[in-house]
């Protein structure tokens, strides 16, 4: 399987926008680009699922994150078991 980290970097983001502001908008870019891996999916006859439970306390040391830089949300792409 690949597993894909959606990651917001909040230092990116217009400075008038609060940390709220900057969380919803990141989700909703999130949403699309998952909605758009799950057509490819789709289309290439794999599985997909979106995952919020990404391993949020370990998973930015090891991608070397910056404090601004947000993990959103993960999404695990493979073949389908055989049924």
């Amino acid at each position: 399987p690949l597993n894909i980290v959606l990651i917001a970097d909040f230092d990116r983001m217009p400075k008038a926008a609060n940390d709220e502001v900057k969380q919803l908008c990141a989700a909703i870019d999130a949403g699309c680009i998952i909605q758009n891996l799950y057509l490819f999916a789709a289309e290439r006859n794999l599985a997909a699922v979106a995952r919020g439970s990404v391993p949020r306390d370990r998973l930015p040391e090891l991608l070397g994150l910056r404090p601004s830089q947000r993990i959103i949300v993960g999404m695990t792409l493979g073949f389908p078991q055989a049924q």
